[in-house]
Formats: C-alpha cells, structure tokens, sequence
C-alpha cells in the first residue's frame, strides 16, 4: 500500500495541478492557457454551453446555437410611481375657499348669490375639522409651505401595491384599393394613437383611516362642482386654459440592483375617471382594504425621452435646493437600508466596471437622499 504521507505531498502542491496519476501541469501555466481566447479548454468550455462575457458579442456577431446569458440579461425589476399633484382650488391659505358670486339681472341690478364653494360643503368642512388636511395639500400645490413644498402625493408613492399598465405601439395602416387581381397594399402611417386615449388602472392599499379614498373623493367631489359652476379654478389657469386637474404620472423601473433605471416613462394630463366604491361592498378579513382607481389619459403617453428626465429632476430641483445623497447599502449593518429618504432624484452614471461584467452602456440612476 502507498505511502499516506507520499500521497498527501503528491495533493498537497500549491504551484501544480494533478491532471491525473503521475502528470501535472503547472499552475501559472494552465492559467495562461485558459485565458487564452483560442486555447484549448476555452473552446471545451464554450461547446458546454459556458461562455465569458467576452463571448457575448451579440452586437457584432451571430449565435450558431442559442446561449444562456447570465451577464446581461434583466432578472426582475423594481417599478416606482411619483404622482404629481393638481393644483384644485381648494384652499386659499389654511382655510377652505368660499366664492361670493354676482351676477346681473336683465335690468341691470346686481343680484348677489348666497355662499358657494369648497368652503360650503359640509363634506370638506367635517374632514378639515377631522384633522385631514394633508388630504387637501396633497390637491393644492400652490398651498404648500415653504418648509414642504413637495410636488409629489407621497402617499399613493407608498401605498400603490399594483403596477401602471403601459400601452402597446401600435403602427395605423392606409389601405389601398385592390386591383385585377384582388391584391392590396398597406402603407404604414403613424403610431401616434397609440400615446392617446389611454385607460390603465392602479391598485392601492388604503389606510384604516381611508385617507385615499378621500382623497380621490374630494378630488370627484371638486370636480362635480366646477362642472355645476359652483366654483371655478384661479383666475390664472382661466387666462391660459391650464387644466389645473390633471397631472403626471412618472414610471421608473429599477434594475435588482436597486438604483440602476431599466426604463422610464411618464403619462401627462391624467385624472382619475373611476374609484372603485365597491370595495366597501364587503371588507375582507386579511389581506387590507384596497382601492383600485382607473386613470385617463386625456394628454400624452411616452417613455424613454429625456426630458422626462429633466422634467422629474427639475421638479425635484423646485423643492430641493441642495441634494444629498443617502446610500441605498447601509456599510454598518452590511444590508440594504430600510429606512425613510426625503426625496428621489436621477443621475447619470457612466461606464464602469462592475467586476465580472462591464458596463456597456452609459444608463441612469435612480438616487435617494435625505
């Protein structure tokens, strides 16, 4: 029998592999050959079905077989909403808005109405006296303060537990007649229509205090009385046809790494066409009380443009003057932060190495900061 303590010096060799009894290569050796592109054991490998980043020149060369890529492929994703705020006329300062109005008989006379307005309704009143303002900041931008001027309803940011449906492109088509032998041709126009005319619907998860039902309640509830005439948007957005009840919508989705953008979109002139009151029908037991509201697009839809980029980070920039950063990797605990940042803002980051796998491209960030 062999020597144990022979065999262990044959096994033991740091500068030396075993390929197998009584051959081995050295080490330093073997990794200059499996560096080489066209070696040998490269070559082994790749018909296995392993490839290097390096392999992957799917830019600049054909696949022969179809190959897994692990490097740059999209493993999941991570989707943000920010909800702008309409600017309704609901408050003028801290207190609810009364409109006195005139108007002028046949005559001449001046006839005066009695009190109308927000400030009328008991509906409004009773939330107000009930301790939910934020309900009605969160619908008048311009009556924000100083100290917190954000343009953006936090609130359906947090408690949003659906994603935001994104409309197909759809190419329309002019049809011309057919000939002798029954053959037509398509001519493709535009795919305009299909930033238009959207419908998409967003789930929430409500509070026990129902603080977003009320919110979208007083936004229909204002709504139904501008359209009754018993109050009017500021004079300004009359002047410059601003339709004061609508906003964006702003759609990021984030890569698993938390930060990096996959795609970004945004929906302009949106308001929200059904709150789903039904949910009131029966309440179940587990699982929290949602709403699911059903927005319209009277604007435009488009993604991937860069002024949505300078449009979000302007509006940030309206409330932030001074940004700061807050790690998304907490380097004390060694994890990912769980706690509450202020703000989100979007960065550009541009190529890198990220170790195994280079970035190829220059792409976006999205930021936290405090």
């Amino acid at each position: 029998m062999p020597d144990n303590n022979d065999s262990n010096k044959k096994y033991n060799k740091v500068d030396s592999y075993i390929l197998n009894e009584g051959h081995t290569v050295d080490k330093n050796k073997l990794i200059d050959e499996m560096s080489k592109h066209d070696s040998l054991d490269m070559r082994h490998l790749r018909a296995n079905g392993l490839y290097q980043p390096s392999d992957m020149q799917y830019e600049t060369n054909f696949y022969r077989t179809r190959r897994i890529d692990p490097y740059y492929q999209v493993e999941g994703g991570t989707e943000y909403l920010f909800f702008t705020k309409p600017d309704l006329n609901l408050l003028q300062g801290q207190e609810l808005v009364k409109n006195l109005y005139k108007t002028s008989s046949i005559y001449g006379k001046s006839i005066t109405s009695v009190d109308s307005g927000p400030g009328t309704v008991p509906y409004f009143q009773d939330l107000m006296l009930n301790n939910y303002k934020n309900t009605f900041t969160d619908l008048c931008k311009s009556s924000g303060s100083e100290s917190d001027s954000c343009p953006f309803i936090r609130i359906l940011s947090n408690r949003k537990v659906s994603n935001m449906d994104v409309p197909d492109i759809v190419t329309n088509e002019i049809e011309t007649a057919q000939n002798m032998f029954g053959t037509r041709i398509f001519y493709p126009t535009s795919s305009m229509k299909s930033d238009e005319d959207v419908e998409f619907s967003i789930e929430f998860e409500d509070t026990q205090y129902l603080e977003i039902y009320h919110l979208f309640k007083v936004y229909d509830t204002y709504r139904q009385m501008k359209y009754l005439g018993l109050t009017a948007p500021k004079e300004d957005y009359i002047r410059f046809k601003i339709l004061h009840d609508h906003i964006s919508i702003y759609k990021f989705i984030v890569d698993t790494d938390g930060e990096t953008l996959l795609y970004y979109a945004k929906a302009t002139g949106v308001y929200p066409k059904t709150i789903s009151r039904s949910a009131f029908s029966e309440i179940q037991d587990k699982g929290g009380l949602k709403i699911t509201v059903s927005f319209k697009l009277s604007g435009w839809f488009e993604d991937m443009e860069p002024n949505i980029i300078i449009d979000f980070n302007q509006l940030v920039a309206s409330w932030i003057k001074n940004v700061k950063e807050v790690p998304l990797w907490d380097r004390e605990l060694q994890a990912v932060s769980g706690e509450n940042v202020k703000y989100f803002y979007i960065a550009k980051r541009s190529v890198e190495n990220k170790g195994i796998v280079s970035d190829k491209k220059v792409r976006y960030m999205l930021k936290a900061g405090q």
